[in-house]
């Protein structure tokens, strides 16, 4: 039986399903250990230093967003992901 994952299709979902993954991936974002994990990963990267940051397979741009928000990042964050919808139905707070 062959499994399918729908973060490969998010461009072919219908709004309800598309809904529950933006709803899980932001929910994610917001977890401290997810939280501490990206800060941990975008400090490794020195990513305060990069003029500019591509998040490639975004999703509802958590990580963009972060990147974003550092006190001492002054570059351009462009994001990028399959589903135009995903990135359109954020919950960005």
């Amino acid at each position: 039986m062959k499994s399918s994952d729908p973060y490969a299709v998010t461009d072919s979902l219908d709004d309800a399903l598309l809904q529950v993954i933006v709803t899980r991936l932001e929910t994610r974002g917001r977890h401290p250990a997810f939280e501490k994990m990206l800060m941990d990963y975008l400090n490794a990267l020195s990513i305060d230093t990069a003029t500019t940051a591509l998040d490639m397979g975004c999703g509802t741009g958590v990580a963009a967003r972060a990147i974003a928000r550092r006190r001492d990042f002054s570059g351009r964050v462009l994001d990028i992901d399959l589903s135009r919808d995903v990135n359109r139905h954020d919950q960005e707070g």
